[in-house]
């Protein structure tokens, strides 16, 4: 009984001499293994992530770019031209906005893209404006329009040269020195009208 204790004991060390360093190896061999694991799924995330930032940076430069097209179209209107330019012959100049007024609600509910289009004199002062939402575009009415010459956007934008374009940061839109609620994030595109002439 004796003996076989010893033997049972003697058993029990030499399997623990031959495993215990069979456990630690397979141990940081795994350890090992997913260590690399790790390390491959995070460059995997990397990359995709990397991917990711690269399409969305293109989307939103496409978008910035169609956007500005769709400036230099408006800014090279009849309408716009026409009235920057003095040729309407009516008796208001109230009514010799109606046309550009017209042309920026058709833009608005044509595009459905933009939240609001305007056109401000060399102080600032909002002459035409036309909104747009689910509903559809609307025509500020003139005793509502707004002077916007303390504005970053516009001080920055009535020193640029002609065929040159603000791109603003994104902020909130304020309307009437408030910040309008709901909260509504805002990139501004601008640009200085200038005729053919380049007055």
């Amino acid at each position: 009984m004796v003996q076989t204790k010893i033997k049972i004991s003697n058993l029990i060390k030499k399997t623990t001499i031959y495993c215990l360093p069979l456990s630690l190896l397979s141990s940081v061999i795994f350890l090992v293994y997913y260590q690399n694991y790790i390390d491959n799924e995070i460059k995997l995330i990397k990359v995709e992530e990397g991917y990711h930032i690269d399409t969305l940076e293109q989307t939103i430069e496409n978008d910035l770019e169609n956007a500005i097209s769709d400036i230099a179209v408006l800014v090279w209107h009849d309408d716009l031209q026409n009235l920057i330019g003095n040729k309407y012959i009516k008796s208001s100049m109230q009514e010799n906005l109606i046309p550009l007024e017209n042309e920026f609600l058709k833009f608005l509910d044509v595009k459905k893209l933009y939240d609001q289009v305007r056109f401000l004199d060399s102080h600032g002062m909002e002459l035409v404006r036309a909104n747009y939402d689910r509903k559809g575009s609307i025509a500020v009415p003139i005793e509502k329009l707004q002077l916007k010459a303390d504005r970053y956007y516009f001080k920055e934008t009535i020193v640029l040269g002609k065929d040159d374009y603000y791109i603003s940061p994104l902020d909130l839109n304020v309307e009437n020195n408030q910040v309008e609620l709901p909260l509504k994030p805002m990139i501004r595109i601008a640009t200085p009208v200038v005729d053919n002439e380049g007055t």
